[in-house]
Formats: C-alpha cells, sequence, structure tokens
C-alpha cells in the first residue's frame, strides 16, 4: 500500500490552487444557515474570512453569556471566552479571522468532548458551487456531476484531488485534528509588532506579503526599508540636511551649459527630510486603513541605535475593552521638527494634535510593523532581549513537503535527485556540523526552471554557500577529498561533487 493521503494534505493542494485562481468575491457559507456567509481569501493556503459591517454590529451585540453557562465544565468555558476574546481582536485589528475562530467565538459553537458531535470548520463552511464555477473552467468541469448548490471544503478538497495511484488512498476513518483544533497563533495574526526570522530561503519576505493581506494591507500603504550596518537613527526617523528648492524666475532667460532655458533657479536650504517611520506615521494618522512598515534583514543594522527612543513606543496596548487598544502603551518626546512636519503633511493644527497626543507621541493602532531576519547572519548585530520582548517571534520552518517544489530536482548529472530530498540530507549534515540550526537551506534557496534547477544556480549559489559559508574549513564533510578549491568544483562536477556518504544518503532517499 503507497502512503495514504490525509484530508488536510488534500486541503493544501486545493487551498494553493484557489490562492492563486481565486478573487476578493467569493464567501464562505454555514452549513446549517446558508444565509449566513463569509467574504473569504485564500491567503498563504489558509481560508481568512472578513466582516462585514452589520456581521461585527452583531457580533457586538450578541449576548454569550448564557451560551458560556450552558457549557459543562471550567476547561470547555475557559476555552470559549478565550476564543470570543481573540476574536474581539481579529475585528478590532481589521484582519483576517481563521474559520475555527468563526465557528466557536461569532457561530458560538463549541464543545472540547472529542466522543461527542463536533462542529469542524472544513465540514461545515461550504462554498457556492455557481461562485466556483465562475473562478475557472477546470473547477467548472470538475463540479459537473455534482448537483447540489454548495459543497463543503473537505468535499470540494476530495472531489479536486485527483491521485493517478490506486495504492494510495484515503483513510476516511483517519482523525482530521487540524478540523477540530486550527493551529493558528492569534498573538500573531493581530501582533503589531512581528519578526519573521529562520534559515536562508524558507519564505520570509514571502510570509510578510502573505500577512500583509491578511491585515488588509493594500500595496500603496506599505512601507519597506532594509537595515545594513551603516543605517542610523537618523536615516530611520528622519533628519534635518541640505535640501534643493527651486526659485521661479520672472523676466529673466539663463541658459543651462546644454543651451536649455531654465525656468526655475536651484537653491539650496535646510529642511526636514523624513525617514521610513515618519512616513509609515503620516500614512497611519491620514487614514483609518491599515498601513505596514517592513524592516528586511533587521539584524544586519544596530537596532538599539537605529529605534533609539522609539523603542519605548513598541510596547502596545493589549486590552481589548481599551479604546486605545493597539496603540503604544506608553509615549515620547519627539524633536519639534518631526512633529511640525507630520502635522504639515497630515493638515493638523496645534490643536488637532494636542488632541491626538494630550500626553506626547505614540505609534497609531493601525501601523503594524514587520520585519524579517536570517538566523545565519544574526551574530552581525546581536539584538538583546528587552528589545526581542517588544516583538512577537515567528520561526518560519524549511518545509520539507513543499508541494509547488514536489518534482523540483537538481541539474545533471544530479537529475535523478530531488530538490526537497537533497536539502533534507544537507541539512542534518549541516546541524550537525556547526552544532547548530542556524545555517540550514530553505526549500526556497534556490529557484527552479521547469522542475530543475540550473547548473549555474545550483553551483553559484547552493555550492558556493556550504563551500564558503558552512564547510569551509572542514569541506570533507560532504564534498569528496580530491575538491580543494572552489575551481575544482567545475572540474569534478560531472564526476561526482560529494563524497561516498553523502551520495549513498541521497540514493537512499531516491
Amino acid at each position: 500500500m503507497g502512503e495514504k493521503v490525509k484530508a488536510e494534505q488534500k486541503r493544501e493542494i486545493l487551498f494553493t490552487y484557489l490562492e492563486s485562481h481565486m478573487g476578493d468575491n467569493v464567501f464562505l457559507y454555514f452549513k446549517k444557515n446558508k444565509n449566513l456567509k463569509f467574504q473569504t481569501r485564500i491567503i498563504d493556503k489558509v481560508p481568512k474570512v472578513f466582516l462585514d459591517k452589520d456581521q461585527i454590529k452583531y457580533f457586538g451585540d450578541f449576548d454569550y453569556t448564557e451560551k458560556i453557562n450552558r457549557l459543562r465544565d471550567n476547561r470547555e468555558k475557559n476555552y470559549f471566552k478565550n476564543k470570543y476574546n481573540e476574536l474581539k481582536k481579529l475585528i478590532k485589528s481589521n484582519v483576517g479571522i481563521d474559520l475555527q475562530t468563526i465557528i466557536i467565538g461569532y457561530l458560538g459553537l463549541y464543545t472540547s468532548n472529542r466522543e461527542t458531535v463536533r462542529y469542524n470548520a472544513h465540514d461545515n463552511m461550504s462554498f457556492s458551487v455557481a461562485e466556483l464555477n465562475n473562478i475557472s473552467e477546470e473547477l467548472s468541469k470538475g463540479l459537473q456531476d455534482f448537483n447540489n448548490e454548495f459543497i463543503t471544503i473537505n468535499e470540494l478538497a476530495n472531489k479536486f484531488y485527483s491521485n493517478d495511484d490506486e495504492d494510495e488512498q484515503t483513510d476516511e476513518n483517519d482523525s482530521d485534528e487540524s478540523d477540530t483544533e486550527t493551529n493558528t497563533d492569534i498573538s500573531l495574526n493581530d501582533s503589531r509588532n512581528v519578526i519573521f526570522f529562520g534559515p536562508p530561503g524558507t519564505g520570509k519576505s514571502y510570509k510578510i506579503k502573505a500577512n500583509a493581506k491578511n491585515i488588509q494591507v493594500n500595496e500603496k500603504d506599505i512601507i519597506r526599508v532594509t537595515f545594513h550596518p551603516e543605517y542610523s537613527y537618523y536615516d530611520f526617523v528622519g533628519q534635518y540636511k541640505p535640501v534643493v528648492g527651486y526659485e521661479l524666475l520672472k523676466d529673466i532667460s539663463i541658459e543651462d551649459f546644454f543651451g536649455n532655458i531654465i525656468e526655475k533657479k536651484p537653491f539650496v536650504y535646510y529642511g526636514f527630510v523624513p525617514g521610513p517611520f515618519t512616513k509609515a506615521i503620516i500614512k497611519a494618522l491620514s487614514k483609518k486603513d491599515n498601513v505596514l512598515l517592513v524592516i528586511e534583514e533587521i539584524n544586519r543594522g544596530n537596532c538599539a541605535a537605529i529605534f533609539g527612543d522609539i523603542f519605548q513606543l513598541l510596547d502596545r496596548v493589549a486590552d481589548i475593552s481599551s479604546n486605545n487598544y493597539g496603540d503604544s502603551e506608553y509615549q515620547i518626546d519627539i524633536p519639534i521638527e518631526m512633529k511640525e512636519y507630520i502635522k504639515h503633511m497630515v493638515n493638523w493644527s496645534e490643536q488637532n494634535w494636542n488632541e491626538r497626543f494630550p500626553q506626547g507621541f505614540f505609534i497609531p493602532s493601525n501601523l503594524f510593523l514587520y520585519a524579517t531576519m536570517n538566523t545565519s547572519d544574526q551574530s552581525l548585530f546581536p539584538m538583546d532581549s528587552a528589545f526581542k520582548r517588544r516583538w512577537s517571534m515567528e520561526y518560519i520552518n524549511i518545509n520539507y513537503e513543499q508541494q509547488e517544489l514536489h518534482n523540483m530536482a537538481l541539474p545533471s548529472p544530479y537529475n535523478n535527485i530531488k530538490w526537497l530530498d537533497f536539502i533534507k540530507v544537507i541539512n542534518k549534515k549541516i546541524v550537525t556540523f556547526t552544532e547548530s540550526d542556524d545555517k540550514q537551506i530553505g526549500q526556497w534557496f534556490v529557484e527552479g526552471i521547469d522542475d530543475e534547477i540550473t547548473e549555474r544556480e545550483f553551483r553559484g549559489k547552493l555550492i558556493s554557500y556550504l563551500w564558503f559559508d558552512v564547510f569551509r574549513h572542514e569541506p570533507s564533510w560532504i564534498f569528496r577529498d580530491e575538491i580543494k578549491t572552489y575551481d575544482d568544483f567545475r572540474l569534478y562536477f560531472e564526476k561526482g561533487i560529494f563524497n561516498e556518504e553523502i551520495q549513498k544518503e541521497l540514493e537512499k532517499d531516491e
């Protein structure tokens, strides 16, 4: 018998397809009440729903006290209360909501006893067949023999998944834990400050892109910056510096060096030049929508020096009942030049400023800060624990089951070796050799063309990383003894560059 194909694997294939084909006008319907529907987007292979104004009002007005009191034990009561409060946070943060939180928090349905009937999200949320037919011809063709008006997520995954191997079967009695407990870290869904960290090539920047969709940030409201060793507080926040202005010329004709007529005369003056942080603040104060400041490679700069007194603002109000939920918990005084520039850009008077910031300046709740950190480079500028504590840290795992890379192979003459099998073997060696997981290789470390990595990409990016950054002092851990210099890879590439132990491990995984 082949390997069983579990329900969550089928759904991953389905959601991968829907994410690239589905627009914003598709809804999920509650199986027990088709009049209850939720606008849905697939974000990073996970369905997220977004409540409209009427649904948010319904949730705010609904009294869940009776429902909580009817639950049988304190564990159930506490779990439901937590889900209810998590949902309130997500609604207040204007972010996407996972299906299990909707089932439990919004619809008020929950039982923790696994022996009783459960409200599983993927069995109780349905797509409209008519709406699916409009997504693609492939979906429409697959649903030709489906006579019902609605189809649940699991039913669609079973129909969508095509299995050519008759030995490979789904065990219908196999428990599907992801149906009953969605592994969603709510603190990361609504957290204003998140650092995505992990080995190179795991998809940290992609994760930020997915989360930007989840917090409903438009591309024009995303500001990006990359930290580096020379980056400073004044680059990040802003500073007074020479600025070129222009004076309109009247009744004067001036030619430049090329004979062109100049209508404006340049002059230099000092003015406040905003950094990305101030630009993000201005956007956040100018609108109610969420704004995102992305910091790439946050550990490549000296965070303590770059953030300076802004460090104090990273603590956010966590009390959902507070009107200031999501704002900075503490306030600071900012330079008068920065204050006057912000006032000018948002068209505020001094009274407007004092009404918004009566006790000092703070980061507003609709400004999110996301950052990436490559663990292989974390020795550049180590972050202290006080700084890290003010961020939610999300580790991006290496995915050895990445569906899109399932068939990708190494270049000839190693094209009988699958890429995901290769990095699994090499990463074990890296961890053993370095006694750390920092230098591992992520699944997206290289790019393939037509399911094969080019020799240039393989040698220029991957082999150079292993040779210079990982096994520089003891290359024989993975490479054959004859290879003494990097140039030798060109000579031995066709003959084989890996040592006998590695070669056996790779052949065993074929």
